[in-house]
């Protein structure tokens, strides 16, 4: 009926050999976090997550407190999502492009702001 009442071939595998447990495969997650300062002096917590084409982006204080969605983030938030994003192009856990559609937001978002080419 719903999706997740469908069989894969690998639960059909599973269930050949014994093993009666439900597996559910997921992407890797497309978060990338950090950690600053808010305008005030208060520590900091952030991630970017991404989901279809854009970048959302979240922070909070402590650790325990909900996540709060940033509706506009500044241009620090945006730089270090692109430091992060760069990393993980080296490491090839993303694509090149995500790193240069990162710099084409950041140069249309902040037009003053002279951005170092990806590498």
């Amino acid at each position: 009926t719903g999706i997740l009442s469908q069989k894969t071939n690998t639960e059909s595998w599973l269930e050949f050999w014994g093993f009666k447990a439900k597996l559910f495969f997921c992407m890797a997650k497309g978060e990338i976090s950090w950690k600053g300062t808010f305008e005030d002096g208060r520590r900091r917590q952030a991630y970017a997550k991404k989901v279809g084409n854009q970048w959302r982006f979240y922070d909070r204080e402590k650790r325990f407190d909900s996540w709060e969605r940033i509706p506009r983030p500044s241009l620090d938030d945006w730089l270090c999502l692109m430091d992060g994003v760069d990393r993980r192009v080296h490491r090839r856990l993303l694509q090149p492009q995500d790193a240069q559609r990162i710099r084409q937001t950041i140069k249309e978002r902040f037009p003053e702001t002279d951005i170092p080419k990806f590498q």
